[in-house]
């Protein structure tokens, strides 16, 4: 983008900001300025003007600077769309800026919304990702999605998952939208908001009867036959168990939030501060 700017002196500051737009060429809307000397006795205004960056120039320069004073070496790489200005970061150690299931990459995320909130009604809605982690994310949570609709349809009672952000809940309401066994909704107030996922009306529970029942051999091979089919049933594997149980999870009222890293989110909280000040944004 072209980031030249020019110091223009005259008698006040809307003379200064007039004579600097003809220098430049460009109409009030598209310039910013800054008022380096005030007018005074025998002394003229002074500013500093020039074109005012794109939402998409302005959030790379944001994601840039906030990667430098957090020490993370990152190239960041801005492709823009008719909705969405995606920031897409590329570096060493992508679990340090993602965090846990992605909680400082959705501060880095966040952070860059308000920065730039200020366009108005050409404001467009800022994603960061990296490592194509967003994909990943989606991917799992469908997956989460079928799994757990197979358990509301066995026992017709519905499931609360964890707290969720907005792309999250989005992604499961999305999955299962066309279901014909559940619905879903989100409940809670933010930052502890979450989907549950509810039998449809008239929904019964599966007879004990279409379970399969083992017989023969010893008690601990039919145990192990029988928790195996019990495996198949819910669509839980061994490897997905980990991360489903935690989605399972009905949320407490007392639970705590997500912690992050201290140190990243110290350097995370700064710069949104100090620049949120720098533009006065409310």
């Amino acid at each position: 983008m072209n980031n030249e700017k020019i110091e223009v002196s005259a008698k006040s500051v809307e003379a200064a900001v007039k004579k600097g737009l003809e220098k430049l060429g460009l109409a009030k809307e598209e310039a910013e300025w800054e008022i380096l000397q005030e007018a005074g006795f025998l002394r003229h205004c002074k500013i500093l003007i020039g074109k005012k960056p794109s939402q998409s120039d302005l959030a790379r320069d944001y994601a840039e600077k906030m990667l430098e004073l957090m020490g993370f070496d990152y190239a960041v790489e801005t492709t823009e769309t008719e909705s969405e200005i995606l920031i897409q970061l590329t570096g060493v150690n992508a679990g340090d800026i993602i965090g846990r299931r992605g909680d400082v990459l959705d501060a880095f995320q966040y952070m860059l919304n308000v920065l730039t909130k200020n366009f108005d009604d050409d404001f467009k809605r800022v994603t960061v990702d990296t490592e194509n982690y967003r994909a990943k994310r989606a991917e799992t949570l469908v997956k989460l999605a079928r799994n757990l609709e197979k358990k509301v349809r066995r026992t017709a009672k519905p499931v609360r998952l964890e707290y969720m952000n907005p792309f999250e809940r989005r992604t499961i309401h999305t999955a299962l939208q066309d279901s014909p066994f559940v619905d879903t909704a989100s409940e809670g107030d933010e930052p502890r908001r979450y989907v549950v996922i509810k039998p449809k009306a008239g929904l019964k529970p599966r007879p004990d009867g279409e379970r399969r029942s083992f017989r023969g051999g010893d008690k601990k091979d039919g145990r192990k036959r029988r928790n195996e089919n019990r495996t198949r049933r819910d669509g839980f594997d061994d490897a997905e168990e980990t991360e489903l149980s935690a989605a399972r999870t009905e949320p407490e009222e007392e639970k705590k939030e997500p912690t992050y890293d201290g140190g990243v989110m110290k350097k995370l909280n700064f710069v949104y501060r100090s620049e949120k000040k720098r533009r006065r944004l409310k």
